[in-house]
């Protein structure tokens, strides 16, 4: 941002139009020039400069990826990078915008299918990776812990703490899992999951707006079994008897695909693998209207602030 406004690439009229508290961030700008960077951290002053009027330049797409908030100051890191989007006004046109990850909902599929929130009686709750070792280290809050496609005593935060927390005799701990993992090893009882490769399923990737079929190729192992088959057996043994916790495979997979914009079965697709569900490029925010408070990109932000 440094070379950006050096070389007269930034957007001031998108600046003043669509964001709240660029102005806060300049201090910081003006003193990280191309030569405290390179001290800092190595890459050439000239490669910054280089990258920056690349950028600047446009339309860019910047790809945040999963990777650099996996560090201590991976927030702090997040909000730096995505300023660019907003400094350049790289938003609401073709070719532009930002991406972490595309969603469910970049393809019209409602989760609320899958989840049925509705059952809930009482309502439902979350926990962060954040609380979760606070969480299952309080008997008051945690007397059982279910775990699938999920290793969180290799991934969660407070590693330490949380591994203290899943060797409490009093927490009930399933697994479910296709190996033996850092998590498994404190499970009270693991259930064998059954592989991708092991039943049909709708694959919708972070990284485009494409669907794909997951064609079961073989059998599951011994007695290992789809996630979702697991489910439906612990609910009917739990006497549950809901229509929606017995749900199919294959029809879930057919309401699934009929939210998206293909307009085939699972065996037409199949038959093709993937398929892009747009025949152009979508635009990312293309009314440049944000769901904030203010309706606008908000650099500084009491609310997250608080």
């Amino acid at each position: 941002m440094n070379v950006l406004r050096s070389k007269g690439l930034t957007d001031e009229t998108f600046l003043a139009a669509h964001t709240i508290g660029w102005q806060e961030l300049l201090p910081a700008i003006e003193t990280m020039t191309p030569a405290r960077a390179a001290t800092l951290c190595g890459v050439p002053e000239t490669l910054i400069e280089e990258a920056a009027i690349a950028y600047g330049a446009g339309p860019s797409l910047l790809w945040l990826g999963q990777g650099v908030q996996r560090q201590p100051k991976g927030g702090n890191a997040f909000r730096a990078i995505a300023a660019l989007v907003a400094f350049t006004g790289n938003l609401g046109k073709a070719g532009a915008g930002f991406c972490y990850m595309n969603g469910t909902g970049s393809r019209g599929i409602d989760m609320t299918i899958l989840t049925v929130p509705s059952l809930a009686r009482n309502g439902t709750g979350s926990i962060s990776h954040m609380d979760l070792a606070a969480t299952l280290e309080d008997p008051a809050r945690a007397n059982a812990f279910v775990n699938w496609n999920n290793n969180p005593a290799a991934s969660s935060p407070d590693q330490r703490r949380l591994r203290r927390a899943l060797e409490r005799d009093d927490l009930f701990h399933v697994a479910i899992d296709l190996f033996h993992t850092d998590t498994t090893a404190y499970a009270d009882i693991v259930l064998p999951a059954a592989s991708f490769l092991e039943f049909n399923d709708l694959v919708l990737r972070y990284f485009d707006l494409t669907v794909s079929a997951q064609v079961k190729a073989a059998d599951p192992p011994g007695s290992a079994l789809p996630n979702q088959e697991i489910f439906r057996r612990l609910a009917r043994v739990m006497g549950y008897d809901d229509p929606e916790l017995f749900e199919t495979d294959e029809a879930l997979i057919a309401r699934l695909l009929a939210e998206t914009p293909y307009r085939g079965s699972f065996a037409d697709l199949a038959r093709v693998g993937t398929v892009a569900l747009f025949e152009q490029p979508r635009i990312q925010f293309a009314d440049l209207v944000f769901s904030t408070p203010s309706g606008r990109i908000e650099l500084a932000s009491q609310r997250a602030e608080e």
